[in-house]
């Protein structure tokens, strides 16, 4: 889409030195494997602890007390309504 504005911008002219100048700068932005992984961990990080810190919840719940069942949800009708 950038590339289709710019070239509307250009009238339909594309240069070749723009798409070398294009082509050089993407090969100088790749990150290196480890780089994107560790991004990926970062970018991850707060879902997954709040996924353990949950699970460890539900895991060490006394036995004695338990989850009260979900409601059960009615279609088509407001809440509170009655039939």
């Amino acid at each position: 889409m950038k590339n289709n504005k710019e070239a509307e911008d250009r009238k339909g002219i594309i240069r070749l030195a723009d798409l070398r100048r294009e082509k050089e700068n993407i090969g100088k932005a790749k990150e290196t494997l480890h780089e994107s992984r560790q991004k990926a961990r970062s970018q991850y990080a707060p879902f997954v602890n709040e996924s353990v810190n949950v699970l460890l919840d539900m895991v060490t719940l006394p036995s004695n007390l338990s989850v009260p069942p979900a409601l059960p949800v009615e279609t088509g009708m407001i809440s509170g309504e009655r039939p």
